[in-house]
This record gives structure tokens, C-alpha cells and sequence, in this order.
């Protein structure tokens, strides 16, 4: 069987997330993967952490969804760059829903071992301008 590469296991993760599947969104991430949220300032340490997170997006963004996906093929590193969408119907972190819609740009980078498991990843969007866009950046800029 031929191995898959790199960039069709994350189109296929992002499909999955797309359709509320987070234990195959997540289905070749390493059990310890190392992953940073640059914009919350988090890292999630192991697998079961790391669907925990997307799941807390799912809370938040019910419909959340990766939108106009671009895949750049770095051999053992595939950088994706892809539109973030929802309507936050659920808590955002400490904040409450607003039934507001967010669309953010986000660039995500994963590092692939020989067997094709995703061992550290890193994402970075604009948390502010999501903020701004639901209606908490004054009380956030507060915190």
C-alpha cells in the first residue's frame, strides 16, 4: 500500500473537521504531538489534548468550518492557509456566545514524522480581529 503524503492527510483532516469528525480530523496526529495556538498562547501536549481543542472550537462555532484551503508542500512540513468561518453560538474561551459570524485568515504549519504522524504543529490567526468582529475586543483589551 502506498503511503499517502503529507498534504492529502491534512485536506483529509480538515474534511473531517468540516464534518464534526474530531477523532478523524485527528487521526494521524502522533499521541505526542506538540501543538501551539500562537494567538491564545497555548500548546497542547499530547493527542487526546489536541482534539479537546477542536472540539472547544466546535462549542463555540457550531457551523465552524476551514474555508478556501492553499496547501504548501514543504516535504516533512506542509504549511496550510485557509479562511476560518462560524457563527459563535456557544462560549469563545471566557467569553459568551453573541450569535455573531467571525471570518479570519489563519495559517497553520505541521511537521510530519517518517510514518506520516503529524509530531508538532503550529497555528497562528488574529484573535483580536475575531474578538472585534463578535463584539469583545473593548472587554478583552480590559482583561
Amino acid at each position: 500500500m502506498e503511503k499517502q503524503n503529507n498534504i492529502e492527510t491534512i485536506k483529509q483532516a480538515h474534511q473531517n473537521f468540516n464534518r464534526h469528525d474530531m477523532e478523524s480530523a485527528a487521526k494521524n496526529v502522533a499521541e505526542n504531538i506538540t501543538y501551539r495556538d500562537h494567538a491564545r498562547g497555548v500548546v497542547f501536549n499530547n493527542r487526546q489534548e489536541f482534539i479537546e481543542n477542536l472540539e472547544g472550537w466546535k462549542k463555540g462555532f457550531s457551523d465552524a468550518r476551514i474555508a478556501e484551503p492553499t496547501y504548501i508542500d514543504g516535504g516533512d512540513k506542509v504549511v496550510a492557509l485557509f479562511t476560518s468561518r462560524g457563527t459563535n453560538d456557544g462560549p469563545f474561551g471566557d467569553f459568551p456566545s453573541t450569535d455573531k459570524k467571525i471570518e479570519a485568515p489563519v495559517c497553520e504549519v505541521l511537521h510530519f514524522n517518517k510514518d506520516g504522524k503529524i509530531i508538532t504543529g503550529e497555528i497562528y490567526y488574529d484573535r483580536m480581529t475575531m474578538l472585534e468582529q463578535l463584539g469583545h475586543a473593548r472587554e478583552a483589551l480590559a482583561q
